[in-house]
């Protein structure tokens, strides 16, 4: 599929999650990007990140970028992410309160 439409975002999606699902973040991170190359606010691809920069200490400050364009994108679950995701990096990573991109 890749070679008919290499920015197929639902292929590229796919194929990222089954390299974070195997470990292999730098292959899903390059897969996500493409997906929001074409869909700047893919709710699916921006948690996915999230998620997999969460996974890394050193990516923290970028699992945060993630969350709070989840926030924005997502009102319904914004305490929900405040709570768990974006006040406990924010801590991590000694900032303070910040306004959401």
């Amino acid at each position: 599929a890749l070679r008919v439409e290499p920015a197929n975002p639902a292929v590229n999606f796919q194929l990222g999650k089954l390299y974070a699902e195997s470990g292999r973040r730098g292959q899903a991170e390059k897969h996500f990007l493409i997906v929001l190359e074409e869909n700047p606010e893919d709710v699916q691809t921006h948690s996915a990140l999230a998620t997999l920069f969460l996974e890394d200490p050193t990516r923290r400050a970028e699992a945060l970028e993630h969350f709070l364009i989840l926030s924005r994108l997502e009102p319904a679950q914004a305490e929900y992410l405040e709570q768990n995701f974006i006040r406990p990096l924010r801590e991590k990573l000694g900032r303070k309160e910040e306004t959401q991109p």
